[in-house]
């Protein structure tokens, strides 16, 4: 008697695929894929005490005053609409500058869903490429964390470990020299990308009733490292050399690149400024194969660039 199939197991979707990170994969697949939208500045707004204990005053005035004639179980199917009304009309008294600063803030939280999932999501891709390839995979990502007060961190996510030590893997095997030739160069770069000022605007209050995580949460595989302003450890010749011209906050919508350029752009300007010509002139009997010049003819002249500037400095 023949085996009945079984039935296939559906594919269960990973778990990425239903929050913010789905627009990302989407992207992948057809760059014209659309970013997901922005939570509205009212619905961030709408979640501090202050705002929740004025709406919900505003909707029990507003409902004993519409409802007051209305059968209870009808009038309980219509205070979704008007709590909605209520928080659209005490958002719109806010003061513009007041309402500004939500816009922002919506922004903000917008971004930090993806800075908390950041880790876990590289994680889930280099698993992926790992398996086929066999390659032990190690990513590295930094910059400011929101929920941790805008603290400066290097992240790295791992995948590979040495033979019968899954403890052991890049970060792990040989913690001295990842802190030596990873963690302190890559974090004397998010030193110049970065004001301690840029980073502090960044930092957002840690809502109790949020479903975001408190920050990256360390495991074996995913290491934080945190980068201090005032550690001589991330700093370098190049800082001191040229200051706070390297010292320049980013926008988080502005054009890396562009600002890079910009300032290597203003180095070559005073290596250029410092530079020096001197012209030597030789007579051309003083090289080899040199003669058959008769009286008069032009001498051969040579030039000499030196830096006078940069070779005081490094006396």
């Amino acid at each position: 008697m023949a085996k009945s199939k079984e039935p296939p197991t559906p594919n269960t979707p990973h778990p990425f695929m239903f929050g913010p990170w789905r627009h990302i994969i989407a992207r992948m697949q057809d760059p014209k894929a659309n970013y997901p939208r922005l939570p509205t500045p009212a619905n961030i707004w709408r979640r501090t005490p202050q705002a929740k204990a004025a709406i919900q005053a505003e909707t029990k005035r507003r409902a004993e005053v519409e409802y007051s004639n209305t059968p209870q179980a009808q009038a309980q199917g219509k205070i979704f609409v008007l709590r909605e009304a209520v928080v659209r009309d005490l958002f719109d008294s806010l003061g513009e500058e007041e309402k500004k600063r939500w816009k922002v803030k919506a922004k903000e939280e917008h971004g930090r869903k993806y800075i908390d999932g950041l880790a876990d999501f590289i994680k889930a891709y280099i698993e992926v490429l790992s398996k086929p390839t066999g390659c032990a995979i190690s990513v590295i990502a930094g910059g400011p964390e929101p929920a941790m007060s805008g603290r400066l961190n290097v992240v790295g996510v791992h995948q590979g470990h040495i033979p019968d030590h899954p403890e052991l893997n890049f970060a792990t095997s040989d913690p001295e020299g990842y802190q030596e030739k990873v963690v302190k160069p890559f974090g004397r770069l998010l030193r110049k990308c970065y004001t301690k000022e840029a980073c502090d605007a960044m930092a957002l209050p840690v809502d109790p009733g949020s479903v975001l995580k408190p920050g990256i949460v360390p495991s074996i595989d995913i290491t934080v490292d945190p980068i201090d302003f005032d550690d001589p450890a991330y700093e370098d010749e190049d800082e001191e050399e040229w200051g706070e011209d390297w010292d320049v906050a980013l926008d988080v919508d502005g054009d890396r690149n562009a600002q890079m350029n910009k300032r290597m752009d203003k180095k070559m300007d005073v290596l250029i400024n410092s530079m020096r010509i001197e012209e030597v002139s030789d007579d051309e009997d003083e090289y080899e194969g040199g003669g058959g010049v008769e009286d008069g003819d032009s001498m051969f002249s040579r030039y000499i660039i030196s830096f006078p500037e940069m070779e005081s400095q490094g006396a």
